[in-house]
């Protein structure tokens, strides 16, 4: 699930959704200029990452897989890790699930969701983020099991909708602190003059 700007096909397995689109190698822009998917440079991690952006974000987003691919990730590490930056706007992301007893869960986090509400099969939640970068660890056992009394068999999509920049996506079978990780999966962060 990587969607490091430095591959050579960053969102090679990724669907990319927006009003009326064109691509080009580095933007998947549509005729609104209000509406983009494009890699920028990140001041804050001193790299490219990806950035969605709508007024809407109901227009705008990214999944993985792609619909088109017609398959599921079938991933069963326990933890997603999202790495992304807060830009004061709308945002909300989406992971599909599936349970020990096969039937998908959805839960939607979003930061325009004042309280938990969960349906057969929806539970959405509210998603409170930082100023600028965050690290999202969500534990997906955790979520089966609160939210629909089950186990937790594997995460089966994941869908993010504008507007944010995504610097990584992955999962892991454990939390580590962010001294312990790889370098290419910290969160790096200028060193604030002001401290």
């Amino acid at each position: 699930m990587d969607i490091h700007a430095h591959r050579e096909h960053p969102l090679e397995i990724w669907q990319c959704v927006a009003p009326t689109l064109s691509t080009s190698s580095d933007t998947i822009r549509p005729g609104d200029e209000n509406d983009s998917i494009q890699f920028v440079e990140d001041d804050a991690v001193e790299g490219r990452v990806l950035q969605l952006w709508s007024p809407d974000s109901r227009r705008v987003f990214v999944a993985c897989p792609a619909v088109a691919l017609d398959r599921s990730l079938g991933i069963r590490l326990p933890f997603a890790i999202l790495l992304v930056r807060n830009m004061d706007k709308y945002v909300s992301l989406e992971i599909g699930v599936r349970d020990q007893r096969g039937s998908v869960r959805r839960f939607r986090l979003a930061n325009y969701q004042r309280e938990a509400h969960t349906t057969d099969e929806l539970c959405m939640l509210p998603l409170q983020l930082d100023s600028g970068w965050n690290q999202l660890r969500i534990d997906l056992p955790h979520l089966v099991q609160r939210g629909y009394g089950g186990t937790f068999a594997e995460c089966i999509y994941v869908r993010v909708h504008a507007s944010c920049r995504l610097k990584r996506i992955y999962f892991t079978d454990q939390l580590l602190a962010e001294e312990q990780l790889p370098p290419e999966f910290k969160l790096y962060r200028k060193e604030d003059p002001s401290n």
